[in-house]
């Protein structure tokens, strides 16, 4: 799967008493795979700057799939792609390895909101047509 590539080494609060990673770690896992995508792939994102222009990202769903268990100092690699863009929400599919082995499959159905009522709103155009670019990508 191409689509961003984001490392993070895996420390003592990301595991259970086993030093394997715990389960929820791989939501806060995946968030930051996913913010470090944006950042890369849309300059001058901020919450701020959505927000102003009338929407804000929410999580809607997540999945998580476990397939082999993380530890304690392991180096992993997420990788991030869009896998559907509409108008008030987008799908990123993401995985979590090690050296080539698959320890997570991630779906998170993010949605557009106005901030103040909370209600679905188009994605902003410019952040659209940003994420149209970087779903492009992911396909080759």
């Amino acid at each position: 799967m191409s689509g961003h590539i984001w490392k993070k080494r895996i420390y003592y609060s990301d595991t259970d008493a086993q030093g394997i990673i715990y389960h929820a770690a791989y939501v806060d896992i995946a968030e930051h795979a996913r913010t470090e995508m944006l950042r890369e792939h849309i300059p001058g994102l901020s919450y701020d700057r959505l927000a102003e222009e009338g929407a804000v990202f929410v999580l809607k769903s997540i999945s998580i799939s476990y397939r082999s268990p993380g530890h304690l100092g392991d180096i992993v690699t997420v990788r991030t792609r869009l896998s559907e863009l509409k108008t008030v929400y987008c799908i990123f599919s993401q995985t979590v390895e090690k050296d080539g082995t698959v320890l997570a499959e991630i779906s998170t159905k993010i949605a557009f909101v106005n901030p103040e009522t909370m209600r679905p709103v188009p994605c902003p155009p410019s952040v659209a047509e940003a994420l149209r670019r970087f779903q492009a990508e992911c396909q080759d």
